[in-house]
């Protein structure tokens, strides 16, 4: 007899393919990020400075640079009334004598002394940086880098403009004028010319301090 024997098992439940996934996902820790290809360096964006800086300190220095190089044709820094009228400049003087009954004026290269010629060419370099300044200024409105240049050129033409202004007056004791250093004689006066010099002196000073935005700051 064949005994046949009927055996009963038990169905087995497989592991979760998601689960097997997790752990291994576990045990590899965490994922990582695929490398990202270098970006090429993008182009500097010209950024300008506001428009209220950029006029108000180029007019300035260049108002200042103008005004110089007028004073510095100009025979008439300082005017004498005494005797016939006399204008002494950096560097000519022009005499107004009578000759019959009418005047005539008759200018001559100035003799002037070490300092009215000292004067004369700090005047001219301080020129020369106002114009450089008000010409970066102009500059910055398309790049605002330029506005660093603009203050060192404006700082540059301050120092210059200031030295002429403290060496201009020593030289009030030459022979011509007949003053003493800081102090005019009786009979003169400042002239055209030594206002429009004062005139320059404070734009660039003006000019200087709108660059710096210490006037008219940007608004945060």
């Amino acid at each position: 007899l064949t005994h046949a024997s009927t055996s009963t098992s038990t169905p087995i439940t497989p592991y979760p393919l998601t689960h097997i996934h997790m752990a291994e996902a576990a045990a590899a820790g965490p994922a990582q990020e695929p490398a990202q290809p270098a970006q090429p360096p993008q182009p500097e964006r010209l950024v300008g400075e506001r428009k209220v800086t950029v006029i108000l300190s180029s007019v300035l220095f260049l108002t200042a640079a103008v005004l110089s190089a007028a004073a510095l044709g100009s025979p008439s820094w300082l005017v004498e009334d005494f005797q016939g009228s006399a204008k002494f400049g950096l560097f000519h003087e022009c005499r107004e004598n009578m000759y019959g009954a009418t005047y005539q004026e008759t200018c001559t290269t100035s003799s002037s002394s070490a300092a009215w010629r000292t004067a004369g060419v700090f005047l001219i370099l301080g020129a020369i940086a106002a114009v450089a300044a008000g010409f970066f200024a102009i500059l910055s409105y398309v790049k605002a880098s330029y506005l660093t240049l603009c203050k060192w050129s404006g700082f540059v033409a301050g120092i210059f403009y200031s030295l002429t202004s403290i060496v201009l007056p020593i030289g009030f004791d030459q022979e011509e004028i007949g003053g003493e250093p800081f102090k005019l004689p009786d009979h003169t006066s400042i002239g055209s010319a030594y206002v429009w010099f004062i005139v320059s002196l404070m734009s660039v000073f003006l000019g200087e301090l709108f660059a710096l935005k210490v006037i008219c700051p940007a608004r945060r």
